[in-house]
């Protein structure tokens, strides 16, 4: 299992973070996958009701949604109305950022990519989008 230590402050439902840092290691491009099972259940599948939060993150490229009743997941939005693209959710203490139910991933050794911070979930998240994981 990767993992990125802590940042200052946890991504709070009406915040408005600055952009999440760089990978763990800057020197080469981190490549992403996604692994083969589903594992985490959507946030409508969560049955939460209406978002109480909303902020923006990865420099206003993507919206995040929180909710009071379970701060414990994140869906993930392109700007506009469409559907999430993904969502943020903790997996034991850690937050791994999940497409379609599936974590992403180091794609060169299938070890899941977790975080302290779920702003910098929210970033591994926005780069599988970029390597068009979903």
């Amino acid at each position: 299992m990767h993992q990125r230590p802590a940042a200052s402050a946890p991504l709070q439902p009406g915040s408005a973070p600055a952009a999440a840092g760089a990978t763990a290691d800057d020197s080469a491009p981190l490549r992403l996958a996604l692994a083969a099972e589903r594992t985490s259940l959507s946030p409508p599948g969560r049955s939460l009701g209406a978002p109480t939060g909303t902020c923006s993150a990865e420099g206003g490229v993507l919206l995040v949604e929180g909710w009071e009743a379970d701060p414990s997941v994140f869906a993930v939005h392109r700007p506009g109305d469409g559907p999430a693209v993904g969502w943020v959710a903790t997996v034991g203490d850690d937050g791994g950022a999940f497409i379609d139910g599936r974590m992403v991933i180091d794609a060169a050794d299938g070890e899941p990519w977790l975080s302290q911070d779920a702003l910098y979930a929210v970033s591994l998240l926005r780069m599988a989008l970029d390597q068009n994981l979903a």
